[in-house]
Formats: C-alpha cells, sequence, structure tokens
C-alpha cells in the first residue's frame, strides 16, 4: 500500500521512531482498516499507538435541517465521512453518528 503525502509529513510517534515512514530497525508495525479508514502505526518497542485517518473527515460547526429529499440533516459536532466534493457550495456525505448520507452545505463543516 502507498501512503498519501500527508502521512508521510507527519511527526514522529513516540521516542524510537524519528519518522513513522522511516521504519529503519523494523521499529514499526502498520495496520490499515478498510472499513473505518484509519490507519494504525505501533511502535514494537514501547506499544505506543497512533492513529490517522487516510480518507477526508469533517466536523459539522453549525445544525442542519435537510431542506430536499437528496439532503442529510446532522447536528452540530457530528463527523461527516465518505466526502465528496461536488461544487464550491455542495458536498455529498454520511453523517457517521446515523449512517445518512446525502448532499450538505459546504459552509457548515470543516475539515478534521
Amino acid at each position: 500500500m502507498s501512503f498519501p503525502l500527508s502521512i508521510k509529513l507527519l511527526p514522529q510517534l513516540c521516542q524510537h521512531t524519528a519518522h513513522p515512514i522511516s521504519t529503519d530497525g523494523v521499529v514499526l508495525d502498520r495496520k490499515h482498516d478498510e472499513s473505518s479508514g484509519w490507519l494504525y502505526f505501533t511502535c514494537l518497542i514501547c506499544k505506543f499507538t497512533e492513529r490517522y485517518c487516510l480518507e477526508k473527515r469533517y466536523r459539522a460547526v453549525y445544525d442542519y435541517a435537510a431542506a430536499d429529499d437528496d439532503e442529510v440533516s446532522f447536528m452540530d459536532g457530528d463527523v461527516i465521512v465518505d466526502v465528496q466534493q461536488i461544487d464550491e457550495g455542495w458536498m455529498y456525505g454520511r453523517v457517521e453518528r446515523t449512517g445518512q448520507q446525502g448532499m450538505l452545505p459546504a459552509n457548515y463543516v470543516e475539515a478534521i
């Protein structure tokens, strides 16, 4: 599996690893949970584990009530996943809490 550039720029995990991708001395174990999109790095020396999301995730900054059948309602603080940008003003995504998916206004969410 190749890792996106953002993964290559992550900070060190612990004092044993200078960089999560630099596995000199084989000190890291990497696991990818495809169902959740999380990538787990574990130091094989101290067992410290850090997780990173490979997919874009957004957090709602306002409540939104769907105005049409193709839109999705969500609450402030909800996490939106499986996001596709439609245009500058609209996205398509799934509300992690409810599992419902649909169009949503881009200015109601922020990247996390």
